[in-house]
């Protein structure tokens, strides 16, 4: 079962000006979650409460990103364009789980998240393109408590993207 509550804000500021548009934006987000488990049927059990949970446990994330984006039109048949993403993450846990240990984890992450790519415009209806990208995110709940139940060190996911291609419209 869960109890979730999700909330935030984000912001934006655009520039144009030639050849050039910009945007410098953010975020701020905080998920407040409840993960309890709660029995709904046992047969010829004695001794269960059904009002009690067997695994109970509270999270919360603290989510907060600033990013920056900037195209530039080379010439009129070539762009280029960059992002660049900070994202800090602040995460805390703690509870009983369903094999009633108890567990407590705080970790906070700062991940640098850049793109980059090239745009070539053969015609107003074909386009090459190709672009880089490195992304971070933090590890789920799930991966947390089973790194704390196996005493490992809980490791983000970073992923490289390396895009190219073709694109018409017709």
């Amino acid at each position: 079962w869960l109890r979730n509550a999700y909330y935030g804000g984000t912001f934006a500021l655009y520039y144009e000006h030639k050849n050039v548009t910009a945007t410098l934006g953010g975020l701020f987000a905080q998920y407040s979650g409840k993960h309890f488990g709660k029995v709904v049927l046992a047969q010829d059990v004695a001794g269960i409460d059904y009002n009690s949970h067997y695994y109970d446990g509270k999270s919360l994330k603290n989510d907060f990103s600033v990013y920056a984006k900037l195209n530039y039109e080379i010439k009129q048949r070539f762009n280029f364009y960059v992002d660049l993403q900070y994202r800090y993450v602040a995460y805390s846990t703690n509870g009983m789980d369903d094999d009633l240990s108890a567990y407590e984890a705080k970790h906070q992450w700062h991940f640098i998240n850049p793109k980059a790519g090239l745009i070539y415009k053969i015609t107003p209806q074909q386009q090459l393109y190709a672009s880089y990208a490195l992304g971070n995110r933090e590890p789920n709940r799930d991966d947390i408590l089973a790194a704390l139940t196996a005493h490992k060190e809980v490791k983000p996911e970073t992923m490289h993207n390396v895009e190219a291609g073709y694109k018409a419209r017709f």
